[in-house]
């Protein structure tokens, strides 16, 4: 990184980088955009590569790309070998990369200065990836270059010999790139926490790349529970009970639904003539019918509770053992154990609710919940609500009469929180430092006895909650 510090330099490098973009007409307007791209950018303190290569990536990402003008002649000034090899290697990877391509249809959702805010963001994301070098300069250069965009801009015969460098090593870097966007990245501008604090980014990153170290640990088949399952037999018949099998046989019974389209055939089309014979038949019970099986498929129904305590603040704290905070590392395997139970039980009906205080000391959280849940809030697989505990516990009471009810409360100080006793099953999970404690009913699990590292404890705890929760 090298930082141009005097105007008229950074100026000059501006608009002689301007020229080297190949997806857009030299005209005002798509001059305007990209710089209104790179101001997004440099605004923040980062780097910016080669204006042309910034205006080339917003170009194609919205579908504003000038058609033929790839196989127009080199831009003045320029190397044609220079282009070529640009062409080629950089564009022709932005154009080919399917990573590319769906965070383009992502940054095509925002619209006005979010949308530059996301085209900036596209950016950093593939020269962080890429190891792309940039140069650094003031704001108001960008700024002064804005207002003054109409005005016809005399540029030297000779290009300067740091921009040729600049791109030579741009060419360099992405051809060895793989693919130019993380999921992170994507996942990022498809959610839009891509233009969030800074802080709530490094969080939601963290959270995912934590739960796939979670994932990796994790048994791919549905582990055995640890407890014997006991269904009860209830005369109460409700929507989880579905006919299942197709038609057996043929039958004079049956609802208007399954009659055979051939009985059609005895209706008489002069409405003078009634009875007709098929209205005969009816009375008679000599029409004929599709017979259905008679099985039934059964849907349980289990419920999860997973309570937030307040006391989780001070769980915002990170260890030395391990890799991000451990509020962090609580989020990241509540998200695995929630994509784990849905995977194995994926034909039962199963709802998670996480239950916050309505005091709102852990909004920060609630919302990363939000944006890793997005998906499943949608279906309403999962919810997140604000209630105190005793409500949680009527709740579970109602859900019982229906099916299975699961309770897990997290909490971060040394004392234990009382356990939600209307549930099937009812745990705590204490984050009193980087090992974490677990009661499950009346037994307490300690991963200490086990002679675990902090980290493994994490993943001890995770098995030991979906062993329980299996059933």
């Amino acid at each position: 990184m090298r930082e141009l510090v005097d105007v008229d330099d950074a100026r000059d490098y501006i608009e002689q980088s301007l020229t080297l973009s190949r997806t857009s007409p030299a005209d005002s307007s798509a001059r305007r955009h990209a710089l209104l791209w790179v101001q997004e950018a440099v605004s923040v303190g980062a780097e910016s590569p080669p204006i042309g290569f910034v205006a080339d990536i917003g170009n194609i990402a919205i579908g504003r790309e000038t058609a033929g003008m790839l196989n127009a002649r080199p831009p003045d000034r320029w190397n044609p070998a220079q282009i070529r090899l640009y062409d080629d290697y950089v564009l022709g990877k932005i154009y080919a990369d399917p990573s590319f391509q769906r965070a383009a249809d992502a940054v095509a959702k925002y619209q006005g200065r979010q949308r530059e805010q996301a085209i900036a963001y596209l950016v950093e994301r593939i020269c962080v990836r890429a190891g792309i070098d940039g140069v650094q300069f003031s704001p108001a250069v960008i700024k002064a270059l804005l207002k003054d965009d109409a005005r016809a801009v005399d540029l030297p015969n000779d290009l300067r010999d740091d921009l040729e460098d600049d791109v030579d090593r741009l060419i360099e870097q992405m051809r060895h790139v793989g693919e130019l966007l993380g999921v992170a990245d994507i996942i990022e501008l498809e959610r839009g926490t891509a233009l969030d604090g800074f802080g709530q980014r490094v969080a939601l990153r963290q959270i995912l790349v934590q739960m796939a170290d979670f994932l990796r640990s994790t048994p791919t088949r549905r582990i055995r529970p640890e407890h014997k399952r006991s269904d009860v037999a209830t005369p109460i018949s409700d929507e989880d009970l579905y006919p299942v099998g197709g038609f057996s046989s043929i039958s004079n019974r049956g609802s208007v639904e399954s009659l055979l389209h051939s009985q059609l055939a005895y209706m008489e089309r002069d409405d003078d003539r009634r009875p007709d014979l098929f209205d005969i038949k009816f009375l008679r019970d000599e029409l004929l019918y599709y017979s259905r099986d008679d099985n039934q498929f059964h849907r349980r129904r289990q419920s999860f509770f997973i309570l937030l305590d307040d006391s989780l603040t001070s769980a915002r704290f990170k260890d030395a053992e391990l890799p991000f905070q451990r509020l962090v590392v609580l989020l990241a395997g509540l998200a695995t154990i929630v994509r784990k139970l849905i995977e194995w039980l994926s034909d039962e009906a199963l709802r998670f609710e996480f239950v916050v205080s309505p005091r709102a000391v852990l909004n920060d959280e609630v919302r990363l919940l939000e944006i890793v849940f997005a998906d499943q809030i949608e279906n309403g697989t999962v919810a997140i609500s604000a209630d105190e505990v005793d409500v949680v516990a009527s709740r579970c009471a109602v859900e019982l009469r229906r099916g299975h009810a699961h309770v897990l409360r997290c909490a971060g100080d040394a004392s234990r929180p009382d356990r939600v006793e209307t549930a099937t099953t009812s745990s705590v999970l204490n984050l009193v430092g980087p090992t974490p404690q677990l009661a499950i009913d009346e037994l307490t699990e300690r991963p200490e006895e086990v002679d675990l590292q902090p980290l493994d404890a994490w993943h001890w705890c995770l098995r030991k909650i979906l062993s329980h929760w299996v059933s």
